[in-house]
């Protein structure tokens, strides 16, 4: 399946993650479970003068290409702060015949 990672970077939720960890998490990902990496969004939203403004970017990609595409994320914070937001990356994903998927173990639908 053709895959595509999504992280935002010093989350304010979770300052976990950067863009190696992400790469070597997303990689291995994609390895084992015999995904096709595809391309790689990183986004800061302490740089972003909209709060998500750069997710736009990933579904702009999805228009533009022929759509199926795993997009992997580590967890719903790096989509939305709030329910409404996550719906809402979910209805458009779905569209272009794409789903999430959560790298967090314990809540891996988003």
């Amino acid at each position: 399946m053709k895959t595509i990672g999504f992280c935002r970077i010093s989350n304010p939720l979770q300052n976990e993650w950067d863009e190696d960890k992400f790469n070597t998490i997303f990689e291995e990902f994609c390895s084992t479970m015999g995904h096709k990496s595809v391309k790689k969004f990183f986004t800061d939203p302490a740089i972003s003068n909209e709060n998500y403004s750069d997710i736009e970017k990933l579904f702009t990609f999805l228009e533009k290409n022929d759509g199926g595409y795993l997009i992997v994320i580590p967890d719903a914070t790096h989509v939305s702060f709030d329910l409404e937001g996550i719906a809402r990356a979910v209805i458009k994903a779905e569209k272009a015949d794409s789903s999430f998927f959560c790298l967090e173990e314990d809540f891996p639908d988003i």
